[in-house]
């Protein structure tokens, strides 16, 4: 795929009362500096690609489950299309395009953060090529 309409995974907080689409234009602006984005086909604000729970330990579980030492939580993840034209600050100022063989080890990403990534090639790996 070439740069324009790549899929972009992007993490964050949702504010209590945000809609999501509101959450993901907030964050978008904050860390990569776009003001406009679409979901990517299959996709949209109440149908997230992956849903991923995370449970309240220290160490992974076997399986797609992730985890985290402060709580409990799902944490739903949608794939949306960004223009070319970004400028990654903040927290995303480190911001680069991987292939599914780069994502990074859970000892640099912790919490089984990768597992998201690797269901994002994997859904949209089951695309027709035409999307």
């Amino acid at each position: 795929r070439n740069r324009n309409n790549s899929p972009f995974l992007l993490t964050g907080i949702m504010r209590k009362g945000e809609s999501v689409t509101q959450a993901i234009r907030r964050h978008l602006k904050k860390d990569l500096n776009i003001k406009k984005f679409t979901y990517f086909k299959g996709t949209n604000e109440f149908h997230p690609f992956f849903v991923q729970r995370y449970f309240h330990e220290n160490k992974p579980r076997q399986g797609k489950y992730g985890y985290d030492p402060t709580k409990d939580t799902l944490t739903p993840s949608y794939l949306i299309k960004i223009p070319d034209n970004f400028k990654p600050q903040d927290e995303a100022r480190e911001f680069k395009w991987i292939t599914k063989e780069q994502i990074p080890p859970d000892t640099v990403m912790g919490y089984n953060h990768g597992m998201a990534i690797i269901e994002a090639f994997e859904f949209l790996n089951k695309l027709p090529k035409s999307s």
